[in-house]
């Protein structure tokens, strides 16, 4: 049969292959495409578990809720961090407002030695302004109520100081006026001396602004201003023709028992008066 075919060219009709029959020539049916295999599942992505470390407020097992939770919790601390206060870009750059009993003291301390390494200091540590005044302030008042300053007499009582006693009615509101803008003068002249280019140290502008707070000092600093300054000093009734009282003077001043021995600190400010008292 297959030669058959061959002869005639019929090799190439498909013959039915079906073996129930029909068709008459029983050649098989082509076999149906295969179906494609199905891909794999993709593996499921692991759980969201939170960091062991997390603080327990924070912890929650959907990590989108977790995150709304950490961002409450951070945006608040980044705003006070932000609003911490910060110190001075400069140390010397602090201020210092003294007020009340204390106001008197305000130039003394401006001009004292120590404050330029107390402005350091508190640089260092990072107090703002705010903090400087509040602390800083705050400490000398306390020095203040325990007794570790002298009173600080009055502008008023300083005027009537400097007057003659025994004045009365209008001559004595005169004389307390002109001695008022004594006072005031004397002290802006004290205030003027910035620096060492005045031709005064630190430690001579402090004790100066101190010495304004006193009828007595008053007229020292008013007998300074016009005669201007004595470098070298030789006070009277004291021998030693080349003594220098101005550089014990100012050794003198750095002496720490000036802050705490209380005659040594007289004695430093009679000296004081002997050494700008000499014209």
């Amino acid at each position: 049969m297959n030669r058959l075919l061959e002869k005639y060219g019929l090799s190439s009709i498909p013959r039915n292959t079906d073996p129930g029959g029909g068709g008459g020539g029983g050649n098989p049916a082509p076999n149906p495409a295969p179906n494609p295999a199905p891909n794999p599942a993709p593996n499921p992505a692991p759980a969201w578990t939170p960091p062991a470390n997390a603080p327990a407020h924070l912890v929650d097992a959907n990590p989108a809720t977790a995150y709304e939770k950490l961002l409450n919790a951070y945006l608040p601390a980044r705003q006070m961090l932000d609003g911490v206060p910060k110190p001075p870009e400069k140390a010397d750059a602090y201020q210092l407002t003294l007020e009340g009993a204390l106001a008197g003291y305000g130039d003394t301390l401006k001009n004292d030695p120590i404050m330029p390494d107390a402005r350091k200091l508190a640089h260092e540590t990072g107090m703002s302004q705010d903090q400087f005044q509040k602390f800083v302030g705050g400490f000398i008042n306390i020095m203040h109520d325990k007794g570790a300053f002298a009173p600080m007499p009055t502008d008023a009582k300083i005027a009537e100081g400097l007057i003659d006693p025994s004045l009365q009615g209008q001559a004595r509101a005169e004389a307390v006026t002109g001695s008022t803008k004594r006072l005031t003068d004397a002290r802006a002249w004290v205030d003027g001396l910035k620096d060492d280019q005045s031709g005064y140290s630190a430690h001579e502008r402090a004790e100066l602004a101190m010495m304004v707070n006193s009828p007595g000092g008053v007229a020292l600093v008013e007998r300074m201003m016009k005669g201007g300054r004595q470098q070298t000093v030789n006070p009277g009734g004291q021998g030693g023709g080349d003594a220098n009282l101005q550089a014990e003077y100012e050794k003198r001043l750095q002496d720490p028992r000036n802050r705490d021995d209380a005659a040594f600190a007289a004695e430093t400010r009679e000296m004081s008066k002997r050494v700008f008292a000499r014209r």
